[in-house]
């Protein structure tokens, strides 16, 4: 089979690959499209030290089951389901499995990082993270279900609540993603602040404030997202992992407010934490997501109409995968979301 392919520091390749091999538990999946994330670019880069190589890469995705490791699968499941796997693989043997917790597994593995993933032909993978969607819910709006778990993961880590008040620093599909889900919340007011000039037009056409970061200094960035919520936020979300998106999110907050950090930084920012201590600002982490996350996404797609479409600038593929979807992510150009159709 045909798959993207890292190998080191730099270097992704399409290649033949073999293919997966169907074990008890798993079930062999015929990838319809898989997400690029930024993450996917964090490990091309080399800056992802945990990930094994060679491997495919690939942690968003939809497709098909076309076999079943188990006959006792074949109760849950049956040949032609149109699916979406969440991409973890826990040991179920630490006390955060045990506690249901296994999203943090003390040895938790990532599919396409730790293991093939979706940039491929087809996948084998454990049958209890695969996430059956509905008739109605097309593959390309499915294939967004990651990230939209992702940001409920995040929403509900801050306790998110009817009339809260929110900001955004970064408008990156998580970013957008979480406006979303904050809408469908209840969030009385949210701006997003984002420096990508097409970035900011399409937040701007799905009907949310954007402040231009751009055009802005520290100070100038942190009025404006002031003036826009008519006061400091409830629940700032930090999704930009730079040293100024991380001090902008602290002077946003309001006193006894919370500060979600979800951006993945390169290096160990700085900031000020004397500040955290004086006024009772709460930090919060937020790793990926749990099944009941992903179950959520799905629901929340299929009941709301959520203008999902907008965010995938393209579908491409995957001969094309370098070129036309890393490297263009990778040089700012006018993208949100890209797809990958294997097959």
């Amino acid at each position: 089979m045909r798959a993207l392919v890292y190998d080191a520091k730099g270097n992704i390749n399409v290649l033949d690959w073999p293919d997966p091999q169907l074990e008890e538990d798993q079930a062999l999946v015929k990838v319809k499209y898989a997400g690029i994330c930024g993450s996917d670019l964090v490990a091309w880069n080399g800056a992802l030290k945990r990930i094994v190589n060679p491997v495919v890469l690939g942690h968003e995705m939809v497709g098909d089951v076309v076999a079943l490791g188990s006959e006792k699968d074949k109760q849950k499941f049956t040949v032609g389901q149109r699916v979406v796997v969440e991409p973890l693989i826990s040991c179920g043997d630490c006390e955060l499995c045990k506690t249901g917790n296994y999203h943090v597994c003390e040895s938790l593995k990532v599919i396409g990082y730790d293991a093939d993933g979706g940039m491929a032909q087809y996948i084998s993978v454990p049958v209890k993270r695969l996430h059956i969607i509905p008739d109605h819910l097309t593959y390309e709006k499915a294939a967004l279900c990651e990230p939209i778990a992702v940001a409920i993961h995040m929403s509900r880590r801050t306790g998110l609540k009817l009339g809260d008040k929110a900001a955004i620093i970064g408008a990156g599909p998580i970013g957008l993603a979480l406006a979303l889900v904050c809408k469908e919340a209840g969030a009385s007011k949210i701006v997003l602040s984002e420096r990508n000039k097409y970035r900011i037009n399409l937040v701007r056409e799905m009907g949310f404030e954007v402040i231009n970061a751009s055009e802005n200094t520290e100070s100038q960035i942190v009025g404006e997202i002031v003036n826009v919520l008519n006061g400091k936020a409830d629940i700032t979300f930090e999704c930009a992992a730079t040293v100024e998106s991380l001090s902008v999110a602290l002077q946003v907050t309001k006193i006894r407010g919370i500060i979600l950090q979800g951006g993945v930084f390169k290096t160990n920012p700085t900031y000020d934490a004397q500040s955290i201590t004086l006024k009772e600002q709460m930090i919060v982490g937020s790793r990926v997501y749990n099944y009941s996350d992903f179950e959520s996404s799905i629901d929340l797609m299929t009941r709301h109409d959520m203008q999902l479409e907008k965010m995938i600038t393209k579908i491409i593929s995957i001969e094309d995968a370098v070129e036309q979807g890393f490297k263009e992510i990778k040089q700012g150009k006018r993208v949100m979301k890209i797809l990958i159709a294997p097959n």
